[in-house]
């Protein structure tokens, strides 16, 4: 529909607005509906364009006057060309806000660029038309509407938008979830540069990605940027320089290079079916030959090709290290590539219509260089293929294998050796009567002497080869001779156990007899020490047993240390009973030294369990007599003891007084129940020590009786239930 007719029918025309609440005045008014107004475009992600005149709900606001409802899908002007933002009237943001949902609920953004162009004279004036583009487009930066990338071409430094006339269509960029143009996307971006966008506005699509960005979209700035800016300049080569690359490779005929590929496609073949040095190389050495002239044919083309391809290197080569730039997936090779050129796409298409489309031309192009380093190597594979002697890894690894073997046998016959001379050090032999250590020695010297000829031999096999030119076998060879170091470091060291073996045995026996002087010394002097000790601290405590004086306290301080010290000796013991087992019947000095030393540690230990015992037995005696003192204070008669129990009882009944019979009453309760419990303890003791001192028989039975059994006469309970607890029943006191 005509715009000018549409809004010249407009002009009368009014709408009654219905006040569904009070205005100011209380009533509402018809406001008229502007004569003048844009219709909203609508881009699509396919770049069609749709216009919203039916498909938007009214444009409605509040003004001073009411409320007003006007047909929605359009953007209205009080003049031809005037600005969209209404004076005197509420007309927001908020007014059009049904107009950009609209548009994002299709899956697009309202197009204010697009709207200037096909509506440029309702738009607006030179003077109002980017306010307009600016009003919408701070619409859409409010409400998020901004959801594509336009495609711009510079045109004389001025951004246009692309319209594609046999489509209709005004392209964007599709990104993919990472925000930038996936391979497919790059592929079909190249395409519409190739054919339409001859000169990118990258840094004006650039500012409308930030937009969409803003907008909630995933944009990656940075890597959209080279994409953009990659492309652009690839475009720019190909713009240039697109006459000269065609001229220049426009002679270059098929016919001449036809079988090229299919030559260096056969050597590649033959040479990939056969290894050197494994089998017999698979076929004769005429059938090597021909392969042979056939690689020299060929590298002949190749080298012809690589001169055509050289007056249009440098352009193809920059423009290639161009698109690799651009940030995207690498093809798998070149079939992928030409089938699937993705970010290579502008170079690929040049070279397509160098060749007019001829795929195997294409991929001589883009590999030439490849396919020449490739016969290069294939060239040396058919020379050492024809040089190298048949099975000739097979016979290296037998040679390995058989020098390991020898290897593994030369450390079971050192292990004997060495057995065999620490049997004549242990037995403390002075010569080799049997012959044993001589034949043993001899047949390793022998088998060392015959290890390092086959290393040998084996080094100067790999030697004769390194001169093949082949990268295969070069590496084969290679792995082989990583082999060799170990081997090399294996073969030294028994080369210089060979050397020192006859040292070895004689100063074997001589080194152990050190080894037993330092380490007897080291027992003498700490055995000693132990010794010294002990005494230091048990001489004092014995003193004060002599002399019938108490030790308990000095030995209570001493105790942890003579503990340890017992502990300390018990292990000397056993190092000196271990050491004189490794002693052979030469070392009568030494072994003299070990009993007495032994027989020192020995009356120590005796020492010091002598003077814990009678520590001990002193304090349970000790308690035994305080237990027989109890007993007294409660059978003693009062006229023997006024300090007895029946001294107070006596008291009592003349007097009455309670109190002093509860006193001594409790005080005999807490040093019976105190007693007992030390007895206790003391006959757990008794019953550990060595029952056949006298002394430990009396205290065991003794003060068995005073606890058990229970019922006994004897006990503690029951002299106190007899003596005292009886009375106070008796007197109903308890």
């Amino acid at each position: 529909m005509n715009n000018n007719k549409m809004n010249s029918k407009k002009k009368n025309i009014f709408i009654i607005i219905a006040i569904l609440g009070f205005s100011n005045f209380g009533f509402g008014l018809m406001v008229p509906v502007p004569q003048f107004s844009t219709p909203a475009l609508c881009l699509i992600a396919d770049g069609t364009v749709k216009s919203l005149e039916t498909s938007t709900p009214p444009t409605c606001f509040t003004h001073p006057f009411g409320y007003a409802c006007w047909p929605g899908g359009r953007f209205y002007q009080l003049s031809s060309g005037g600005t969209f933002s209404i004076p005197g009237l509420a007309v927001g943001n908020s007014a059009y806000d049904s107009i950009i949902d609209t548009c994002k609920n299709m899956g697009g953004e309202i197009d204010e660029n697009l709207m200037s162009i096909i509506y440029a004279k309702d738009f607006g004036t030179p003077g109002t038309k980017v306010g307009n583009s600016n009003y919408i487009q701070d619409l859409k930066d409010k409400k998020k509407g901004n959801k594509f990338i336009p495609v711009y071409n510079n045109t004389a430094g001025d951004p246009k938008r692309l319209f594609i006339e046999g489509t209709k269509k005004y392209p964007v960029l599709n990104l993919d979830y990472n925000g930038v143009m996936a391979d497919s996307e790059l592929q079909s971006f190249s395409n519409l540069a190739i054919n339409h966008a001859y000169s990118l506005a990258v840094q004006h699509m650039m500012d409308k990605a930030k937009k969409v960005l803003d907008s909630g979209t995933k944009v990656d700035l940075v890597n959209l940027k080279k994409q953009l800016d990659g492309i652009a300049a690839i475009r720019a080569l190909f713009e240039k320089n697109t006459n000269f690359f065609i001229n220049n490779l426009g002679n270059v005929k098929e016919n001449a290079y036809g079988k090229t590929l299919d030559n260096v496609a056969e050597v590649f073949v033959y040479t990939s079916q056969n290894s050197i040095g494994e089998g017999k190389n698979n076929t004769d050495s005429t059938k090597t030959e021909k392969m042979l002239n056939l690689c020299e044919q060929s590298l002949k083309d190749l080298d012809s090709f690589i001169l055509e391809k050289n007056k249009v290197r440098s352009i193809f080569e920059n423009m290639m290290n161009l698109a690799k730039q651009i940030p995207g997936s690498e093809p798998r090779d070149a079939d992928d590539m030409i089938k699937n050129p993705r970010k290579y796409t502008i170079p690929v298409f040049l070279v397509s219509q160098a060749f007019k489309g001829n795929l195997k031309m294409m991929k001589l192009f883009l590999e030439v260089d490849v396919f020449k380093n490739q016969l290069l190597a294939a060239k040396n594979k058919l020379l050492a293929l024809k040089s190298v002697k048949e099975n000739f890894f097979k016979k290296l690894n037998k040679k390995f294998s058989e020098l390991n073997d020898t290897i593994s046998a030369l450390v079971k016959k050192k292990k004997t050796f060495e057995k065999v001379v620490d049997d004549y050090i242990v037995k403390k032999k002075k010569q080799d009567t049997d012959g044993t250590i001589k034949k043993n020695f001899e047949e390793l010297q022998k088998d060392i002497a015959d290890a390092a000829q086959s290393y040998g031999t084996l080094v100067k096999s790999i030697q004769e080869v390194q001169s093949v030119q082949d990268s295969e076998f070069s590496t084969a060879l290679a792995g082989q001779q990583k082999r060799l170091p170990p081997l090399e470091k294996t073969i030294q060291g028994y080369i210089a156990y060979k050397d020192g073996m006859a040292k070895m045995v004689e100063s074997a026996y001589q080194k152990v007899q050190d080894e037993k002087n330092a380490n007897l010394a080291k027992v003498v002097q700490e055995v000693q020490d132990h010794i010294n000790e002990t005494n230091t601290l048990l001489n004092p405590i014995i003193g004060l047993l002599n002399n019938q004086q108490s030790a308990d306290e000095l030995w209570q301080k001493n105790f942890q240390r003579i503990g340890v010290l017992l502990n300390l000796l018990s292990k000397d013991k056993a190092n000196l009973d271990n050491l004189s087992a490794t002693l052979g019947a030469d070392d009568v000095t030494i072994k003299s030294s070990i009993i007495s030393l032994n027989s020192s540690v020995f009356t120590e230990i005796q020492a010091i369990n002598e003077v814990q015992k009678r520590i001990v037995l002193s304090k349970i005696y000790g308690t035994y007599v305080e237990a027989n003192l109890l007993k007294k204070r409660m059978t003693a008669d009062s006229k023997d003891d006024q300090k007895s129990f029946n001294a107070v009882w006596e008291k009592y009944l003349q007097d009455g007084n309670t109190s002093l019979v509860f006193s001594e009453y409790n005080d005999i309760v807490l040093q019976k129940n105190r007693i007992k419990g030390v007895l206790s303890q003391s006959l757990g003791i008794l019953n550990t020590m060595d029952k056949s001192s006298l002394d430990v028989q009396n205290l065991i039975k003794e003060v068995g009786l005073l606890l058990t059994p229970v019922d006994a006469e004897t006990t503690l309970d029951k002299i106190f239930e007899n003596n005292v607890v009886s009375k106070l029943k008796g007197k109903g006191l308890l």
